[in-house]
């Protein structure tokens, strides 16, 4: 089988389709052997890993993604190499590929059109264009829709008409260089970022639909009853946070935190007493799952897809309603036997969402687009063809 792979989302600069991009590919370099894949990539030295791969031809096709010119460049690159499959991780694509390869296209939510109220005004408008003009047409062009929780497979029929067993789900996986740190690596981390003894951390960014307001008012709601508990933030800092903090006279209690790097991360997240994950929506949320393989207790929102990921190991609440939240962080806090139960809920958990598992949900679809006999490795799972687009575990 062969698989050409659009790899153009993943550059320098960090970003949740970059992360998912490399990801996979990493992943099918470990775990999808025995086929041949084509990676279109503007950054090749990101990739080390692949270089010397006879299986992986790392492509540069000298055009980035939403350039006009991709139209015309990508679908003569497709010609020319002529692979079975192009898989496509940006959520946009050539509208035109040629009619023999089959096209699948990862689409991760459409939180601008599922929850416009997280957006400005002038951000809803331009997002429903560049969806009626984009992002929808490659959508109903593919053969397959490739996406991460069953939540985001709904919205996608509801809001681009996709029929849904043209949708398969599969679940993001964790990285391994996620999980249990040493406790003098996470010293190390408290110091060089002054973070306090107890902390609630969040994660993110500071759009609307994340809710970072409502985890401030109900922090502020708890923070006399937990005097030293600071809240650790790294989404960012707008200036409307910010008001907000001095308005709740939080500015002792409230830390933004900057830069980390990845591989600093995993500690900063077992340093931390408690995470909090307040979105309103999400297309799949991983921080909750990123957070319980490291330990840490996790409260979430039960809204759109995060219920999907964080199982019965999260205490949940309504993301509008702030007293929720701040009984939630109260009860979390205030006991330290409910939050070594959460833990170990917590590594359970997280260890269902293996990069094994993901990766072999993945191929099972390349082999079912294209019509093709499965041939899963014990433990791996398949295309359950009485049921387009669901995948379930292979039983022998």
């Amino acid at each position: 089988m062969h698989v050409m792979i659009d790899a153009r989302e993943a550059g320098p600069q960090p970003s949740g389709l970059a992360r998912y991009t490399f990801n996979l590919l990493r992943g099918l370099a470990r775990f999808g052997q025995g086929h041949r894949y084509t990676v279109l990539t503007n950054h090749p030295e990101l990739l080390p890993e692949l270089h010397d791969r006879a299986d992986f031809e790392l492509v540069n096709p000298r055009v980035h993604i939403i350039d006009p010119r991709e139209q015309i460049l990508i679908p003569a690159l497709v010609a020319r190499i002529k692979p079975q499959v192009f898989h496509s991780t940006s959520m946009v694509a050539p509208r035109f590929l040629p009619r023999e390869v089959k096209r699948i296209l990862t689409l991760h939510d459409t939180i601008p059109l599922s929850c416009p109220d997280g957006f400005r005004l002038d951000q809803r408008a331009a997002w429903k264009l560049y969806y009626a003009l984009s992002i929808g047409p490659v959508a109903h062009a593919s053969d397959r829709i490739l996406t991460v929780s069953n939540c985001s497979k709904r919205d996608i029929t509801r809001q681009l008409g996709i029929p849904s067993d043209r949708i398969a789900v599969v679940y993001n996986w964790l990285e391994e260089n996620f999980g249990p740190v040493s406790d003098a690596k996470v010293e190390d981390v408290r110091r060089k970022y002054h973070l306090p003894e107890r902390f609630v951390f969040a994660l993110g960014s500071h759009y609307r639909y994340k809710n970072p307001d409502g985890l401030i008012r109900a922090f502020a709601a708890i923070a006399p009853r937990h005097p030293g508990v600071k809240l650790v933030l790294k989404i960012g800092r707008p200036k409307r946070l910010d008001a907000l903090v001095r308005a709740l006279g939080l500015e002792e209690s409230v830390q933004y935190q900057g830069f980390v790097p990845d591989d600093e991360l995993p500690a900063l997240y077992r340093a931390a007493t408690l995470f909090a994950f307040p979105s309103f929506y999400e297309g799949f949320g991983l921080p909750p799952l990123e957070a319980m393989l490291c330990g840490t207790p996790v409260i979430a929102s039960h809204s759109s897809s995060i219920p999907e990921v964080t199982g019965s190991a999260a205490l949940t609440f309504d993301p509008a309603d702030i007293g929720a939240i701040a009984q939630q962080l109260d009860r979390v806090l205030s006991d330290p036997q409910k939050q070594e139960s959460m833990r170990q809920a917590g590594y359970a958990q997280a260890a269902r969402f293996s990069v094994q598992r993901g990766i072999a949900e993945t191929l099972a679809l390349y082999q079912d687009v294209l019509g093709l006999p499965q041939t899963p490795r014990e433990g791996t799972l398949e295309i359950d063809r009485a049921q387009p687009g669901v995948i379930r575990e292979r039983r022998s």
